[in-house]
This record gives structure tokens, C-alpha cells and sequence, in this order.
């Protein structure tokens, strides 16, 4: 199996667990990995889906605001929207958020033992880091990176 297969079918995977369907993790990829903004029939081609199945998934990651779309010749124009990080994005959308509900029902339990309170202490610390995990994404100066990677490895040494 090439490259390019082997990261569409862990894409798909990937998409899977989150409940999006394999389709949405292939043309996510498909659209991360071309040089240039693709039709619907260009995707179809590349990932061997059915027009429904990947029109489907374009409105997925539409919703999610991971696409640009524009109209050129009348046809609608596909790429992945840059200022968004699609992993976490999804991750977030689909997983974590989902994964909330739980943990606000499991808050409303009046006597908690020891192990559900520290369920809940580790909750906020993955709440923080999926938050600190944003901010980090939209940095884009090389320096405060290095200034923040230096940071972390020292926190790490004094753990």
C-alpha cells in the first residue's frame, strides 16, 4: 500500500472513532494533501466514494468550518480552511464535547466517592490542555514555539 492510501485509510479510521463516518477523515485528507483546491468530482475520483457519500462528508466539514469553498466556472471549489486545526477541531466537535455531557451528568451525582472526584479533577486538566492546545495552534511566530517548548521540557524535568 503507498503513502498516500495508507493516510487516507488511518484518516478514515481516525474520522471513524469520532463518529464521522470514514468518508470525512478521506476527503479531509484528500483536500489536506492536494496542491490546489478541489472539485466534488475531483474528490470522488481520488477517494473512490460515491458522489452522496462525498457530498456527505463536505457538509460535515463544512459545518465544522474546516473548508473554503468558493464558485469558479459555476462549480463549487474545495480546500481546507488553514486557520483551523482540523484534528483538534474534530476532536473537540465530535469527541470531547460529546464525552461533556457525561461528565456534567456524572457532576450532578450528590455524594461522590473518591474516584469519581478524581475523574473529575483530571477532566479539567484535559478541559485546560484541549484549551491551552488552541491557543498553541494559532501561534504563528517561530520564536514564542521555541520560548514555549523550552517551557514545557522544564516543567517536565521538575515532574
Amino acid at each position: 500500500m503507498e503513502i498516500y492510501e495508507k493516510i487516507l485509510y488511518k484518516s478514515s479510521e481516525i474520522s471513524k472513532t469520532l463518529g464521522l463516518g470514514e468518508s470525512t477523515g478521506r476527503v479531509y485528507s484528500v483536500l489536506t494533501l492536494s496542491e490546489k483546491p478541489l472539485t466534488q468530482n475531483d474528490i470522488v475520483e481520488k477517494t473512490q466514494n460515491s458522489i452522496s457519500l462525498i457530498s456527505n462528508s463536505l457538509n460535515n466539514l463544512e459545518t465544522m468550518g474546516l473548508l473554503e469553498i468558493r464558485k469558479e466556472s459555476g462549480k463549487k471549489i474545495y480546500s481546507i480552511n488553514n486557520s483551523q486545526c482540523g484534528y483538534i477541531n474534530l476532536f473537540k466537535m465530535n469527541f470531547h464535547n460529546k464525552f461533556k455531557e457525561v461528565i456534567n451528568l456524572i457532576k450532578e451525582i450528590p455524594h461522590k466517592n473518591s474516584h469519581i472526584k478524581n475523574f473529575l479533577e483530571k477532566n479539567k486538566k484535559i478541559d485546560k490542555f484541549i484549551d491551552l492546545l488552541d491557543k498553541v495552534m494559532q501561534i504563528n511566530d517561530k520564536t514564542k514555539i521555541k520560548k514555549l517548548e523550552k517551557y514545557i521540557q522544564e516543567l517536565s524535568k521538575n515532574n
